[in-house]
């Protein structure tokens, strides 16, 4: 592991400060996941602090919240290092896989007509923003889609889980949509997937859920 963690970030503004710890953990988040904080990094509170011009307080929290996401580990006695990378994504997409195949089966149990009628509103958004080839627009739909899956399944102990793999989900879901085509086929997979909860298919629905994920995970590490 490496030792130092100098450089990369800069001072929060006096009018920025309406949460410090928001602010701390959004900047060393950020340095972590576009790998200005590369894997096996230290990071020294009193360092951070001083580089974001706060107290070393909201560096705390900010790292418990970091590290809470899998982000950074504390080893007893060694200090706090970036555990994070890049290869960790395709294994957290094979958890990610199983859990939400799960989520939308429960969901192909439960749905009403109303919830379809919303998840087709959502795809329709979607749709626009994938013509309009835009790309914050097609991440922001895709999310919300799969969360209206997840809020219609109703089971709080696998939403749970799912908000540990958040980061790598958020990452590669940014990462893949930017490749060629790759929005297009999203969107194509969302209907199917839409089809089958429609159709009250639990197992339908489960497989197209879990190959949709598995395909698009295993693009967006080859696109990283």
């Amino acid at each position: 592991m490496t030792e130092e963690t100098s450089g990369g970030l800069e001072p929060i503004r006096a009018e920025q400060q309406l949460s410090l710890a928001d602010h701390a953990y959004a900047r060393i988040r950020a340095a972590i996941l576009t790998g200005v904080f590369a894997p096996g990094r230290r990071l020294r509170e009193r360092q951070l602090a001083e580089e974001l011009a706060i107290s070393t307080t909201p560096i705390k929290e900010a790292l418990k919240r970091l590290e809470h996401e899998g982000l950074i580990v504390t080893a007893p006695r060694r200090g706090t290092f970036v555990s994070y990378s890049p290869e960790k994504s395709s294994e957290m997409a094979l958890i990610r896989a199983a859990l939400e195949s799960v989520v939308v089966r429960l969901a192909a149990m439960k749905i009403t007509d109303a919830e379809v009628a919303m998840l087709e509103a959502h795809l329709a958004t979607m749709r626009l923003a994938t013509e309009a080839a835009d790309h914050e627009a097609v991440v922001a739909s895709n999310a919300q889609f799969h969360a209206l899956i997840d809020r219609i399944a109703d089971n709080a102990y696998l939403r749970q889980l799912l908000e540990t793999l958040k980061v790598y989900d958020e990452l590669n879901r940014r990462r893949v949509l930017k490749a060629a085509g790759e929005a297009a086929q999203g969107l194509a997979e969302h209907a199917a997937i839409l089809e089958a909860l429609a159709a009250r298919d639990p197992e339908l629905a489960e497989r197209r859920m879990r190959e949709h994920i598995l395909r698009s995970s295993a693009r967006g590490t080859a696109e990283g």
